[in-house]
């Protein structure tokens, strides 16, 4: 059998574990997780409650607003980064039986991190989101959105028709952010406080939000998985780190092998922290599309506990010595 060269170096700091299985469990765990979404997604229907979040907050646009466009965002929002979120830690399964860990696991566990958090974050259901700020924080997130793949068009000399398209529906959106929320626009030119109000939809406020940096993003999923803000930025920041080319992060984990070519050497706490750290934000995303949703929650909680508690006897299993 061919070896896998991460798994042969996977270095254990406490009770000695076999690292084959030690790795297969933490893919079974992604696996089981990802499965949840894009294999049994049918079995956790909308719900149709008139007291459920999405029912309120769709009464409120139709009422205020006289439409239920921000609906359609947070739906599409939801669908769009719950779907990629679950596909990268099915991904991420799949990776840890191969022997291509180093430089590509960072990539899926970030992706997953940002994609999971902002669906919290759109979806946040804590006493200082109301139904109007769901709509706002959803409009910016779809504008940004628009903003970005509108400069890749203009940097990669896309046709004009494309690009009008384009155009056409970033400013139907801008309009119904301008006309709904008002939000506050900053100056183009921040020394200059009589410039013209800034497109950059980065910069601007909207019932008192703004969009947020990945970073923050990150506090935000991570809080709600037990780490402290300041845990979840540094843990964030790592993975930037890992995930673009560095030679000082990759001596974490590169040393040379007995023929001079690089050999990768993983600890397996640190693997087992980065594969929780995509698995729950991902699992926390869930949670809260199941109690906006009104999908079944209890059921989901059901799915999702001996997930947890898999996940923590493996931490147990990898942690050092103390």
């Amino acid at each position: 059998m061919k070896q896998r060269r991460f798994i042969l170096f996977l270095v254990f700091e406490s009770t000695p574990t076999n690292a084959i299985e030690f790795c297969e469990a933490l893919s079974e765990v992604c696996l089981e997780s990802s499965a949840i979404f894009l294999d049994h997604a049918s079995e956790y229907p909308v719900g149709s409650d008139p007291e459920a979040a999405w029912l309120i907050d769709l009464t409120y646009w139709k009422d205020s607003l006289a439409s239920d466009e921000p609906g359609k965002w947070i739906t599409e929002i939801v669908a769009t980064y719950v779907g990629e979120a679950a596909c990268q830690v099915r991904a991420i399964g799949s990776l840890l039986l191969s022997d291509v860990v180093p430089a590509s696991i960072d990539l899926l566990v970030r992706g997953a991190l940002e994609r999971s958090g902002r669906v919290i974050w759109v979806l946040d259901n804590s006493v200082f989101v109301g139904t109007k700020v769901r709509a706002a924080r959803a409009a910016l997130e779809l504008g940004v959105s628009y903003q970005n793949y509108r400069e890749a068009l203009h940097l990669l000399g896309a046709d004009s028709v494309a690009r009008q398209d384009v155009k056409d529906r970033d400013v139907l959106l801008r309009e119904s952010i301008l006309k709904w929320f008002a939000p506050i626009r900053p100056p183009n030119d921040p020394c200059n406080p009589k410039s013209r109000p800034t497109k950059d939809m980065t910069r601007w406020e909207a019932e008192g939000q703004k969009y947020p940096t990945n970073t923050a993003i990150a506090e935000i999923a991570g809080t709600r998985c037990g780490l402290t803000k300041e845990q979840a930025a540094g843990a964030y920041a790592g993975l930037c780190g890992y995930s673009h080319p560095s030679v000082v992060f990759a001596r974490e984990n590169r040393g040379v092998g007995s023929l001079g070519l690089p050999q990768f050497e993983y600890r397996a706490n640190d693997l087992q922290k980065t594969v929780r750290m995509a698995v729950l934000t991902y699992l926390e995303a869930l949670r809260h599309c199941a109690s906006y949703f009104e999908s079944g929650l209890d059921r989901l909680d059901q799915a999702i506990e001996p997930i947890h508690r898999r996940i923590d006897e493996l931490a147990v299993l990898s942690a050092p010595d103390q």
